[in-house]
């Protein structure tokens, strides 16, 4: 058994406790408490954090020492991530690149991570006490390519096939994609198993030129390409037909969201199991309009983190997107900002019985943050502070990182 105190406890489901102390045996967390007086390790100027949930990543790019196709157009940048990973796949497979991802994900906070596959090369493991998502991803607009996606998703899905710590999920890529019929039949397909579906939706004005008209910089890359399929997607169409069919998942994450409408977030508002993924440091470098972040929150829409890749972000530390979602959004709290950087995460994921809070009975996996030395008005502000870092990080009771 071990009791951890430090300067600021945040169990996320109730207020911060000054001088807390967290209690650990087994892998479990026993109390979460005020200062007991009891011999305890006193881990100094820091905060204790439930670990924190990463919920959108693409691991396959954590080999990448810069982002890719700086200033570029959308269209531009996905050429340069379909380059990259055909210049990648036929040097090999190389299942260490994908592991680090993981474990820099790791060493950065996060002890939950989704992530998005491309192909059924040998996973990253994750340790104990903390989970990795792998969203398995499907694209085609070939209605002949139909059944041989599916047969990918079922597969991806064998339950037989599980490993520990593991859970599986389905990524349609996007509406400009994937065929409307792939997406239904992948929507069936993950209510029958019960599992999470993440998609790209709203994420550039390009993506929605290509929904309304069938034209633009996306049409004519996949006209270079070969792939596109003139009658695949009817003209017209919006984010919020889209979202009305991920309504029916049974746990679905919208991926990034920087241009849907009012109407299309009351859809998410509507949908109790429909959650969307900000991306702060990659809506940023797109340098996209102002997120609605708040119109979302204003609705009780269910807002959770992600670092997306190393294609457009220089890091994987979901950390660094929370700092600089507290700089983009002065006005959001602090309190909103951690819970959205945890608990909503857990829920976007299915996880929040186990992950995103610190309380009795939960799996012992924590993030530690090194705080400022400032006036403690705002205990949250603290958080906010741009020199914060995390410096240890633990998955069910065992330290994966120390200072």
């Amino acid at each position: 058994m071990q009791r951890l105190r430090a300067r600021w406890v945040f169990p996320v489901a109730r207020p911060p406790l000054s001088g807390g102390e967290v209690e650990i045996a087994d892998g479990r967390v026993l109390s979460v408490s005020e200062p007991t007086g009891r011999p305890a390790v006193d881990l100094g100027d820091v905060a204790i954090l439930p670990g924190l949930v990463n919920a959108h990543t693409h691991l396959e790019f954590s080999g990448l020492a810069q982002p890719l196709a700086p200033g570029r157009s959308f269209s531009e940048w996905i050429a340069a991530i379909v380059a990259e990973r055909r210049a990648r796949q036929a040097a090999g497979p190389n299942s260490n690149v994908r592991q680090r991802g993981l474990e820099e994900a790791l060493h950065s906070g996060a002890v939950v991570i989704g992530d998005i596959e491309t192909s059924s090369d040998k996973p990253p493991v994750p340790p104990p006490g903390a989970r990795l998502v792998r969203f398995r991803e499907l694209l085609s607009l070939d209605p002949d390519a139909l059944d041989e996606r599916l047969a990918t998703a079922a597969q991806h899905l064998d339950s037989s096939t599980t490993a520990p710590h593991v859970v599986r999920g389905l990524s349609p890529h996007a509406p400009y994609s994937v065929h409307p019929r792939l997406l239904e039949k992948a929507i069936g397909l993950a209510s029958v198993h019960g599992a999470p579906v993440a998609m790209h939706v709203a994420e550039t004005r390009e993506e929605l030129e290509l929904l309304r008209s069938g034209t633009g910089p996306l049409v004519d890359l996949f006209r270079t390409w070969g792939v596109w399929r003139e009658d695949a997607i009817p003209r017209g169409i919006r984010p919020h037909d889209i979202l009305q069919v991920l309504a029916h998942a049974p746990r679905s994450l919208v991926v990034h969201g920087n241009f849907l409408t009012d109407d299309e977030l009351d859809v998410i508002a509507a949908s109790p199991g429909m959650s969307v993924v900000y991306c702060p440091r990659t809506h940023a470098y797109f340098g996209h309009p102002d997120y609605p972040l708040a119109g979302m929150l204003a609705r009780g829409i269910n807002v959770a983190l992600g670092t997306d890749s190393r294609a457009s972000n220089p890091d994987l530390s979901l950390w660094r997107d929370v700092q600089t979602a507290a700089r983009l959004h002065p006005d959001i709290p602090g309190e909103q900002l951690l819970r959205m950087a945890t608990i909503n995460g857990a829920r976007a994921l299915g996880l929040e019985a186990e992950f995103g809070v610190l309380a009795p009975g939960r799996t012992a996996s924590l993030a530690v943050i090194r705080l400022p030395r400032a006036p403690e008005s705002d205990f949250h502000g603290l958080l906010r502070a741009e020199d914060s870092e995390v410096v240890r990080v633990m998955a069910a009771g065992e330290w994966l990182r120390v200072p």
